[in-house]
């Protein structure tokens, strides 16, 4: 049977190049790095949880009401301290958005022990910006989860949101990127919104998704 191999700081930034990168190429080695993490993380089976992003490395997650410091860093923030990595996240905003906005942080991570300054020096901050997202939507939708997914019946953007613990809207963005339909009908989630309860949720997709209410898990209730 094959192992999967527990990936490591070190193993994941080996897949960045060490030239200067144009911003196509940065983003093909971000979704290189944030694939092979989904494949260690068994993203096919199951949502990507925060246990798995602090497992790669010494983390401490922190979510406080400093508006100070909500409104210099906005979503969210890293910094490198007493040798570990302290990720603040903006408790003021929903589940899936901390989840991606913790994602985007770990892109920031596994950047900083590279020369940063060269590879990244013909990007404007915009573009890197835009890089760490990449990375975020590829690891918490990789292709192996959508595609698994979409394989599975799950077909609007909300099912397939609901199912990997991310917004509509990002959702979307992904299939666009990923070339999958988002006008199809089915199925459909009453009742469902972009906000997902703080706790109790489930890291396991579902094997199969039908519009019987008994199936249907709506945010907020204890699974």
């Amino acid at each position: 049977m094959h192992t999967r191999m527990k990936p490591t700081l070190g193993s994941i930034r080996k897949l960045m190049p060490r030239w200067a990168m144009t911003y196509r190429q940065a983003l093909r080695a971000a979704e290189k790095q944030a694939t092979r993490l989904a494949r260690a993380w068994q993203a096919e089976n199951r949502a990507i949880s925060e246990k798995d992003i602090t497992s790669l490395t010494r983390m401490l997650i922190v979510r406080d009401d400093d508006e100070q410091r909500a409104h210099a860093c906005h979503s969210g923030s890293c910094r490198y301290e007493k040798g570990k990595w302290v990720i603040w996240l903006d408790p003021t905003e929903t589940a899936a958005r901390q989840r991606f906005t913790l994602a985007h942080e770990l892109k920031h991570i596994l950047d900083a022990g590279l020369l940063v300054e060269m590879i990244y020096r013909r990007l404007s901050a915009e573009e890197i910006e835009r890089v760490c997202d990449h990375f975020a939507a590829s690891l918490l939708m990789s292709k192996q989860a959508v595609y698994h997914l979409w394989g599975d019946g799950l077909r609007t953007p909300e099912a397939l949101a609901m199912a990997c613990h991310v917004s509509v809207s990002a959702m979307r963005r992904r299939m666009d990127t990923l070339g999958l339909p988002t006008d199809l009908d089915e199925p459909v989630i009453e009742g469902y919104t972009d906000a997902f309860p703080p706790l109790h949720i489930s890291d396991t997709l579902p094997g199969s998704f039908t519009q019987d209410t008994a199936n249907v898990v709506t945010p907020g209730a204890t699974i």
